[in-house]
């Protein structure tokens, strides 16, 4: 099993192109994440809760970069989200 942490890995990340093109933002038009609520209707006073949109914001790669090399490690806890 290889570690977060393991420097061999993390070397060979930073050097392979494909991953930098993955991660940088790249200068194309981007937009601002939008914030808004969803009310929780089963709550007295219906609170907001806040989410962020990040789609077509400059870390949305970054985002889903991140979440495709933190998947494999997700798997191996007791419990997750998916």
């Amino acid at each position: 099993m290889r570690g977060v942490g393991d420097r061999n890995t993390q070397e060979q990340r930073q050097q392979d192109p494909k991953t930098k093109k993955k991660i940088i933002p790249r200068e194309k038009p981007s937009q601002c994440p939008k914030l808004y609520g969803l009310p929780k209707i089963r709550k007295a006073d219906i609170p907001l809760r806040p989410i962020v949109s990040s789609v077509g914001s400059p870390t949305q790669a970054l985002a889903r970069f991140l979440s495709q090399q933190l998947q494999p490690y997700a798997k191996e806890v007791s419990s997750y989200v998916t």
